[in-house]
């Protein structure tokens, strides 16, 4: 405020040269500012509470998007899949790709067919043919040895015909399944 009062002071010892003060007649800028602000009050009155409430609004959006990255982000990386349990991982148990105890292969025609739902997660296609030709007792030829080692995820209900089960099979492109005279043949 000094520096302002000095400039008005050093404007007003260049226009007067050598006039009084009284001749010069330059109006008082601090009265004429507080004149200013108290004529047009109402305009400097308003924008401080609407700044601070638009502030707030954009803070509020701003966090609600912060947290829902933060929850897609967890959901994404399989934060809330695998909950860990305490144990030490040597403890813990593996999940294996186990034929289940109902598919078990017994060596005579004793075999009888599982009921319900049958699935295989992850298995090797000479296991899933193996189990489904001993539960309709038919025979299995690989033409390429290579075909054996396919994995697949499928599930057949046991009441479905063997050749429906076939069709479902065959909607696979890498084999093509032929059934004649009780044999299975894997093309």
């Amino acid at each position: 405020m000094e520096d302002y009062k000095n400039e008005i002071e050093m404007l007003r010892q260049s226009f007067a040269q050598g006039k009084s003060d009284a001749e010069i007649q330059m109006p008082d800028a601090e009265a004429e500012l507080a004149a200013f602000m108290a004529a047009h009050k109402e305009h400097f009155a308003h924008k401080g509470p609407r700044l601070a409430f638009i502030r707030k609004i954009a803070a509020l959006f701003l966090g609600i998007l912060m947290l829902t990255g933060f929850a897609y982000a967890a959901v994404r990386t399989g934060f809330f899949t695998h909950p860990w349990d305490g144990k030490p991982l040597s403890e813990q148990v593996a999940v294996t790709d186990a034929i289940p105890a109902s598919l078990i292969i017994v060596p005579n025609d004793s075999v009888q067919k599982p009921s319900g739902q049958v699935t295989f997660d992850n298995q090797e296609l000479a296991d899933i043919l193996t189990s489904i030709c001993n539960a309709y007792k038919v025979e299995i030829h690989f033409k390429d040895e290579t075909q054996k080692h396919i994995r697949l995820h499928f599930t057949y209900d046991t009441k479905e015909k063997l050749e429906d089960v076939m069709e479902s099979l065959n909607t696979f492109e890498k084999f093509r399944l032929e059934l004649k005279d009780k044999k299975l043949t894997v093309e």
